[in-house]
């Protein structure tokens, strides 16, 4: 994916550059994953394979009802599968809700392959993900679990109210803003943080952001992004 800026906001846009599954450590060609393995996603609209990252299992409150991932708006638009494989692609489900407006880039993607098995797991670690939320504060230690760092990205909440363009021009607002290290592939990642001795989700991540000369990781809340979705953890 393409790094694009629009002011001081950096994000992975689908771009000139593409993800290619040789070689991805994308366990497969079904298997389960941990939070934080690429999510490899086609998007319809051009017929090429993205990366980004799973953020935390989640499932639907009504309707369907249908159990899977949710990962970055910005990687995946209703419709596009999305895939697990290393040379060979096997889709695994589909996007089936995306937004990029208010407080949320997030989109919920929904397994159907029944050999997938999701996973609470964190990254590379043997920590297990809670199916609870915690809003941020500033002065929070928070960790970025994302592709390019599944043993973890630590860093402190500066800002939970930061407002950034997103790649459809639309303003995000309250946006939280961290120093963890946020690099091309990681949108849609979990950021978690302790909280009465359990690991639980901050948000989805974002990407990164140039603010006050200083390069942050941004996110989006995950009680904020359940809401919007229409999802529980679990």
């Amino acid at each position: 994916m393409a790094l694009c800026q629009q002011g001081s906001f950096l994000f992975w846009a689908k771009g000139s550059s593409r993800f290619w599954l040789r070689g991805s450590n994308q366990p497969g060609p079904r298997g389960h994953p941990r939070l934080g393995f690429p999510a490899i996603i086609k998007s319809i609209s051009d017929n090429k394979f993205y990366a980004g990252s799973y953020g935390f299992r989640a499932k639907e409150n009504s309707g369907s009802k249908r159990t899977g991932l949710v990962t970055s708006g910005h990687l995946a638009a209703v419709g596009d599968p999305v895939y697990s494989g290393r040379t060979e692609a096997v889709q695994i489900g589909s996007c089936v809700k995306s937004q990029l407006k208010g407080s949320v880039d997030a989109s919920f993607l929904a397994i159907t392959d029944t050999n997938y098995t999701l996973s609470n797991t964190i990254g590379t670690t043997s920590k297990t993900l809670s199916a609870s939320t915690v809003n941020p504060s500033v002065g929070f230690p928070v960790t970025l679990c994302a592709k390019s760092c599944l043993s973890g990205s630590s860093g402190t909440v500066k800002s939970i109210v930061g407002k950034h363009v997103a790649s459809n021009g639309n303003t995000l607002t309250n946006i939280c803003e961290a120093t963890y290290t946020s690099i091309n592939g990681d949108s849609g990642g979990l950021v978690y943080g302790v909280d009465a001795k359990l690991n639980k989700a901050d948000g989805i991540n974002i990407g990164a952001a140039t603010i006050n000369g200083s390069n942050m990781g941004i996110f989006c809340k995950a009680s904020t992004v359940l809401t919007d979705l229409g999802l529980s953890m679990y």
